[in-house]
């Protein structure tokens, strides 16, 4: 009997689980970077050295408690101000320059639903601002924020565009099955199981387009997965003004082809998918 209920218990769990990256969550570190958003061709919406200078003064004004950085990623010791200050200084009694924390690191659960719809969905564990020194491979956070995604809902920024990069030697990511998550969202495409748009006009595509813009042919030998270097995220923020939760909600996601002409490399956004609003154009 009890064999049965437990047969009966994971089919049903099965059943439900609707993520199609992995069996179970995946585990997902992103940075969202202010001088990549700067150069990016879209304009930046998040002004983040301001929303890093209030959460650090929430912190010294005792109105705002940080966890440490050094524990596992699940595990949430709250640092008293004077440990903060102690690692932000490098361990030097000086004053610290919130201006070099320009970038966040965003640790997140993420779940693509393809069954019906097309939906992508990240709850964020916690955030960070970091600052970020990519020739020594390194990074500092300044203390996690902890996030309920039930609290943030205060809009901080509408449609942040930014680029997920699948190789990064800062966030190799190796839970996430990339391989297949492009796989997802290019056979979706093709399949026509949901409108792609392109990125510029906010155009449908049709089909004979698609496969144009992701040059396949009838004759061609080579899939289109391979050549897709990142994804591009198209999102809502909101947050807690007092406790700096951030919820991130996907409006838009699209992939980045990259190809080479004499030895340049040259990135294109072939489609786009655009879920619960109205598509536009990104640039």
């Amino acid at each position: 009997m009890m064999l049965a209920s437990c047969q009966q218990s994971e089919k049903n769990t099965s059943f439900l689980n609707k993520n199609l990256l992995i069996d179970n969550k995946v585990f997902v570190s992103s940075i969202y970077s202010d001088s990549v958003s700067t150069a990016s061709p879209w304009k930046p919406v998040f002004k983040i050295n301001q929303f890093i200078s209030t959460l650090f003064y929430e912190v010294l004004q005792n109105k705002l408690t940080l966890y440490s950085p050094i524990f596992e990623d699940t595990i949430f010791h709250p640092l008293d101000k004077e440990s903060w200050l102690y690692i932000l200084q490098n361990n030097k009694h000086l004053t610290f320059d919130t201006a070099q924390f320009n970038d966040i690191l965003f640790y997140e659960t993420w779940e693509l639903d393809t069954n019906q719809t097309f939906q992508f969905t990240k709850n964020i564990i916690y955030w960070a601002p970091i600052k970020t020194d990519k020739e020594l491979k390194q990074r500092k956070l300044a203390g996690k924020v902890k996030s309920t995604a039930s609290e943030a809902t205060t809009l901080l920024a509408k449609h942040v565009i930014y680029e997920f990069p699948f190789e990064d030697s800062l966030t190799p990511n190796y839970l996430l099955n990339k391989n297949k998550l492009v796989r997802l969202i290019i056979d979706k495409a093709l399949q026509n199981g949901m409108t792609c748009y392109n990125p510029f006009t906010a155009n449908p595509l049709t089909k004979e387009e698609l496969r144009k813009r992701l040059e396949l042919t009838d004759s061609s030998i080579y899939l289109p997965y391979h050549n897709i270097s990142s994804i591009l995220f198209i999102e809502d923020w909101y947050y807690n003004p007092q406790t700096f939760s951030i919820r991130k909600d996907v409006v838009g996601i699209a992939p980045v082809k990259i190809s080479f002409n004499d030895d340049e490399l040259t990135k294109t956004i072939p489609f786009a998918f655009f879920m619960k609003e109205k598509p536009f154009p990104l640039m």
